[in-house]
């Protein structure tokens, strides 16, 4: 089994595949950014950390797996 993470902007996404190709899990942790001034975005890293881990969670949950069942993972982000 494969994890994808994607880190976006308003949320982290991840994936889980079989070897075939084959979909077997989705999760998503969504956050908002901060604004504290025209032309300036912010978040603190530790809502990246926690969103990923809640997606992953939810990703490996959903195809019934646990992360020792996971052989790759790539990772993308904005």
């Amino acid at each position: 089994m494969y994890l994808g993470l994607d880190i976006g902007t308003t949320a982290v996404k991840a994936t889980v595949f079989s070897a075939r190709g084959e979909l077997c899990g989705l999760g998503a942790a969504a956050y908002t950014l901060l604004t504290p001034a025209p032309d300036i975005v912010e978040l603190d890293a530790e809502i990246y950390w926690r969103s990923a881990w809640t997606a992953i969670g939810q990703a490996l949950a959903a195809a019934g797996l646990t992360g020792s069942d996971i052989r790759a993972l790539a990772v993308t982000g904005q």
